[in-house]
Formats: structure tokens, sequence, C-alpha cells
């Protein structure tokens, strides 16, 4: 079989796996608003941002995130963010999450990228993969599909959810789309563990269907599964790619625009060494290509994020612009917009810090490797945790949960508490409420079809027989949510701060205000242990579906607090 026949048989058993994908994958369960799940305070990881510019000015960012720290987890999930006012202030628009967090599908959404294609219309782009963290070979990689979101026109935030949301292509999105010189979209994508691995998939029709120009083989020995192919058209014939690898940054060429590509081969350019970390290669509006890696050309392993610009189409690099002097920042993406202003996005610490960051330039800042132009803009936050690296103060005014009644809550994913089934435990409070209303929730974790259910509240709940003053607490099992329910005998006081403590262990549960013990409520005729199990799934879960919650619960219609915990 000569080399053209060959290649035409691997493209069209490449398409005809993507179809059987596509026709077999769900479409994911959310890509929208998102959900309580969702909120910003909910999140231990983000990683791996993405940026685009519209031409009015608007910026687009993208990431993954999720509520475990875990660098590869099942309940990934990706957002859609946008600006309006150069970076100064971010709104979230809408995120994509295959599953919500079902225990059935364990799909996870990661890996985003985001492009404005040449008619001004937003794309997003993300990698959903089944039942698996990380993939080790091309069997495990084959449930990877690429998702594409049509958001609309770039320049305005979108009056709805997208309609059209649909698999593109098996494998991972590797790196930002681009238009080919021929006017055909390119479409970077790696298929893990296969040969060839690192894709161009490209669309002659604006986005309506796709097929596989061609693609580069990875030399077996160094295959892995972070990849990532940048690929970038140099000219009307030259197409280059870059990829990770167990041993570096690895590049080949195409001369017949991304038809066919000699195996790739270890970079000579650049140094990027053993970790290979992910480099972001630009072609500028003048044809320039932007670099961003990290460490200087020279270094095989280094600390900070530099930017350089090339000439020759990638065969030399000049400058060097220091964008983070910081050793945990990853995962550069960058654009040019109309104006010739050069943004670039990235990580820093995805589950520490847990920042996505922006850095603003122009060509000309690179070259000289300073502020010339006076514009530089460095370490700008586009996302950075909502709540505090270390803990408030208890009970100082202006710190504390301040429950608006719609939105004000707190969500506690794993408070690394180990309770077991038979050692006792204390859950405390000052709360500050403003009125009594029905249901006054100060802690809890609700989750429909949880096994265990948990409650704290002020308030009049369901079944309870008291009044809107006291204090109530129920633990569920399963579907019974009302297995356990206690009430207070004393009343807490409007407009002034109280203090209430929950102590329990396997034999009863006992209720504090103000340190004055109210009242002892036996587990006589129940399970020993089962409410220290309730409350285990309470503090220590790592799935957010059983995550706790300070101000309100996550049942099918969350409902908040009112007034708890009034800050002002």
């Amino acid at each position: 079989m000569n080399v053209c026949t060959r290649w035409i048989l691997v493209a069209l058993l490449a398409e005809a796996a993507c179809l059987a994908y596509a026709e077999r994958s769900a479409a994911p369960e959310l890509v929208g608003v998102g959900k309580l799940t969702h909120v910003a305070y909910s999140r231990n990881k983000v990683a791996r941002g993405s940026i685009e510019c519209a031409s009015n000015g608007r910026l687009w960012a993208t990431w993954f995130a999720c509520p475990d720290t875990s660098v590869e987890h099942l309940n990934d999930y990706v957002v859609l963010a946008t600006s309006a006012d150069n970076g100064e202030t971010w709104e979230e628009v809408f995120v994509a999450d295959p599953d919500l967090y079902s225990s059935s599908t364990k799909r996870r959404a990661f890996d985003p990228q985001i492009w404005i294609d040449p008619n001004g219309v937003l794309r997003w782009f993300w990698t959903d993969r089944t039942s698996l963290a990380a993939v080790s070979s091309e069997a495990q990689a084959a449930t990877d599909g690429v998702w594409m979101a049509v958001i609309g026109d770039a320049t305005v935030v979108p009056s709805a959810p997208p309609s059209d949301v649909r698999c593109i292509w098996s494998g991972a999105i590797g790196s930002k789309p681009f238009v080919l010189d021929d006017g055909a979209w390119g479409f970077p994508v790696v298929q893990f563990f296969s040969s060839p691995s690192s894709l161009l998939v490209v669309s002659t029709d604006q986005g309506a269907n796709f097929s596989l120009r061609g693609g580069a083989v990875v030399p077996s020995e160094v295959r892995c599964n972070h990849e990532h192919p940048v690929i970038v058209p140099i000219s009307a014939t030259e197409v280059h790619c870059w990829a990770r690898t167990l041993s570096g940054t690895y590049e080949s060429v195409s001369t017949d625009g991304g038809v066919t590509w000699p195996e790739m081969a270890v970079t000579t350019s650049f140094k990027n060494g053993y970790d290979s970390a992910r480099c972001c290669v630009r072609r500028l509006a003048n044809g320039h290509l932007l670099l961003v890696k990290r460490g200087t050309l020279t270094v095989e392993i280094g600390a900070g994020l530099y930017a350089y610009i090339s000439t020759d189409g990638g065969a030399t690099w000049s400058g060097g612009l220091l964008l983070d002097s910081r050793d945990t920042v990853y995962y550069p993406d960058g654009i040019q917009d109309s104006t010739g202003a050069i943004r670039v996005i990235y990580e820093c610490a995805a589950t520490s810090r847990r920042e996505i960051l922006l850095a603003t330039f122009q060509e000309a800042d690179v070259l000289a490797g300073n502020d010339t132009s006076k514009t530089v803009r460095l370490e700008q936050p586009v996302s950075e945790p909502s709540y505090p690296l270390n803990p408030l103060p208890a009970q100082v005014v202006g710190q504390a949960l301040s429950g608006d009644g719609v939105t004000a809550a707190a969500i506690c994913t794993d408070a690394k508490i180990t309770t077991g089934n038979n050692r006792p435990y204390t859950i405390e409070a000052w709360v500050n409420p403003s009125a009594y209303v029905a249901e006054n929730r100060i802690a809890g974790q609700y989750s429909v079809g949880a096994t265990g259910r948990m409650l704290i509240y002020i308030g009049n709940n369901s079944g309870d027989g008291g009044s809107n003053d006291k204090i109530g607490v129920f633990f569920g099992n399963g579907g019974g949510c009302s297995s356990y329910r206690y009430i207070s005998t004393g009343s807490i006081p409007l407009n002034q701060w109280t203090h209430i403590a929950l102590v329990q262990n396997n034999r009863d549960t006992r209720m504090y205000i103000n340190g004055v013990l109210d009242s002892i409520h036996n587990h006589t005729g129940q399970v020993a242990g089962v409410p220290n199990t309730h409350l285990r799934s309470l503090v220590s879960s790592r799935d957010l579906r059983k995550a706790a919650t300070m101000g309100c619960s996550k049942g099918s219609s969350p409902r908040f607090a009112s007034g708890i915990g009034r800050g002002t």
C-alpha cells in the first residue's frame, strides 16, 4: 500500500470513528446559566484558560473548574466569562457541565478553548470524557470528544443559552482554532496514543461540517496523555505543529497545507525540558509569530512565563518579556486584538491560589524586553478565589455571611474533618437574624437522592410543630429526610448576635444557646452512629452533591436564609 492510499484509509477510518462517536454521545446536561453547584466559591481548582477579544473590545475568557483539588477529576466543568471594561471586571455567563455531577454517567468537561471566527461569531470548545479522569492508552482515550457551542455575536452578551451544541470530532481539543491561508478553518485535535495523534481537522463550510486534513505522528516512546498540539499556519503551504511529549516539546512542519507531516522531532529553536509545559504560539497580523512559554529560550526547565517574537516562521526567536516570575504559572493562551494589543491568559497554582490571570502588551514590548509602549498590564485577575485563602475571624462586623434571601451562601466542599461513626462532633455558629421566616437555614447538606441529609435552621420546618424563633435540626436517611428531628426549648432573638452549638455523639444530640445547655435529645430507638455518618457526608465529602452549605441547602429548589449572619 503506497503512502497516499494509506493516508486516505486513515482519514476515512478517522471520520467514520468521529461520526460513530457523535452518534452515541448524549448532549451535555447543561450548557447555559450555572446552578448552585457551579458558583465560584465552591471551586477548589481553576485551570487552563483561553482568551478572545471582539471587534468592539469585549473580552471573552474560558477555563475549567472543579470543587475537588485533583488535577484530573470527573466533576470538572467549563466556564465562559466576559468583560466589557478591558478586563477590570468579569461576568460569568455560562457553564458547560456534561452530567451535572451525575453518579451514573461520570463525564467531565475540561481543556476549553474559545475562538471568534471570521464572521464575528464566538465559538466555545471543550473536551468531554467519560468514566476516566485521565487516560493511559488509545482504548481509554476513545471516549474523548470535542464539543462546540455556537454562542453568537461576540460583541454582545447572549440573551439565551446556545442552541447549537454538538460534538464535532473524536478526541480532545488541543489549542485555539485558526484560519488557513486557503480559507479553511483549522482545529488542532489530539487523539491520545494514536498514530497519528496530533490532527488537523478542518471545516470548509464555516463550521457546518468537519473533515480530517492530516496529522503528525509522535514517536511511540515519548507519547503521553497531555500532548496538546499547537498548530499554526506559516504560509500558503507551510503549517507548523508543536506538541508536548514525555521528552519535551516536539515539532513537525507540513509543506502541503497540512495534508502530510514528517514524524515529530525535538524542537530546536527553543528549549522546553522534560516537564514539557504547554507553550502558546500565535501568528500575528503582520505575519510574525508570538511564543509564550515557561522559562527563557535556553533553559530546559525554568520558572516564570516569557513572551518572544519570531520574524522567520519560528526558526529563531527574539526579545523576551517576563509576564509573571512565579514558578506556578502554566497553560498560556493568547490573541492579538484589532488594535494590535496582545493578550495572554494563563493559570497560577490551579489548586492553591486558584487564579486565572491576564497579561496585555504590545509586540514592541516583547522585542524590547520591557514596557516600552507604556501600556503593559500584568497579572490582571480574570478569576480568583471569592473567599480568602485564610479564614476570616469569627463574628467580625462586615466579615460575616450576610444572607440576602436569594443567593448568599457559602459551600464547604471538603472541610478535612474526620468524624467516625462513634466519634462526637460539634457544629457552632454566630447568628443574627433580622426577621423570623418559615425556615432560616444556617448550615446543611441537602441533596435530592443523597444517602444522608442534615439541616440546622431557625424557624418552623414542615412537621416541626415548633415556632419560627426556635433552633431546628434534622437528619435524613435516603428519601426519608425527616428521620430524626429535634427542636430547641429556647428562642433566638432578632437583631442581635447569638451563639448556637450542636454537639452530637452516637447517644444524643445536645443544643446550646450562648454557651448554656438548652436541651438533650436522646437517640432512643435509632441505630447508633447513624447521625454521625450523616454528618460525615456533610463535612468531609469531596462530592459536591454532599457538600456542606452555610446560609442555604441544596435541594431541587434551593431555599436560602434571609438575614442570617447580618454583617452591617
